[in-house]
C-alpha cells in the first residue's frame, strides 16, 4: 500500500510541475499541488493526399449503382514503373465495389469494397511533373489482382488519361479493366473511368 500511496504522490507532483512551468492551471484550493493540469490541445494530423483510378460500371441488379475497380494510394507512392498492390493498407490498395452508390465528387470510399487485393503487380507510366492536375498517367496490367476471400480476380486492362485536379472528376475515360467474380467477368469502365488525386478532409 506504501509503494502505491508514493507512486499516486509522484504523479500528483509531476502533474503540478507541469502546470506550474506551463503556466495553464485550474484552481484548486489555491494550492498549486491539488491544481489539475489542463492538457495543450492537440492537433489532429492532416490527413495524407491520396490518388485514386477508378473504373466503373453500371451494376446490372440495380442501375442506380456501380461496380468499380479502383486503384487507391498514399500520393507519395505514385511513382513511374512497376508497383504492386500491399494487402497491409500502407502502399497500394486495389478494391472491388459491387453495387456502389458513386458519390457526387467521384473520390470512392475504399472501406465499402466487396473485395480487396492481396496480391498482384501493374505499371504505372507518369510524367516527370508527377501528379500534378494535368499531367499524363497509364497504367497497365497484363494479369488481374488476386481477391481476398478467394473472390476472384480484378483490375487487368489499362488506363490512358489525365490526372484531375479536384471533385466532382470532370475528366473521364472509357479505358476499362475486367473483373472475375464467381466465373462470371465483368467489363469495368465503360461506364466511366478516371485518375484523381486529392486531400482528404
Amino acid at each position: 500500500m506504501g509503494n502505491r500511496r508514493l507512486v499516486v504522490a509522484l504523479g500528483v507532483l509531476s502533474g503540478a510541475m507541469a502546470c506550474i512551468a506551463a503556466a495553464a492551471c485550474t484552481p484548486g484550493n489555491g494550492n498549486p499541488i491539488f491544481n489539475t493540469p489542463t492538457p495543450a490541445p492537440v492537433a489532429s494530423p492532416t490527413p495524407v493526399a491520396r490518388c485514386q483510378l477508378v473504373w466503373s460500371a453500371v451494376n446490372a441488379a440495380n442501375p442506380a449503382a456501380v461496380d468499380a475497380w479502383v486503384v487507391d494510394g498514399p500520393q507519395s507512392t505514385w511513382t513511374n514503373g512497376p508497383q504492386s498492390y500491399d494487402p497491409t493498407g500502407v502502399g497500394f490498395t486495389g478494391a472491388f465495389l459491387s453495387g456502389y452508390s458513386m458519390p457526387a465528387t467521384n473520390i470512392v470510399d475504399i472501406t465499402q469494397a466487396a473485395a480487396l487485393a492481396t496480391a498482384g503487380n501493374f505499371s504505372l507510366g507518369i510524367t516527370v511533373g508527377g501528379t500534378a492536375p494535368g499531367e499524363a498517367i497509364t497504367f497497365t496490367a497484363s494479369t488481374g489482382a488476386l481477391l481476398a476471400a478467394a473472390a476472384g480476380t480484378a483490375g487487368k486492362g489499362s488506363f490512358t488519361g489525365t490526372i484531375s485536379g479536384g471533385a466532382p472528376v470532370t475528366l473521364f475515360t472509357t479505358q476499362t479493366v475486367t473483373a472475375k467474380m464467381g466465373g462470371t467477368v465483368e467489363t469495368l469502365g465503360n461506364d466511366g473511368s478516371y485518375a484523381i488525386c486529392f486531400q482528404p478532409k
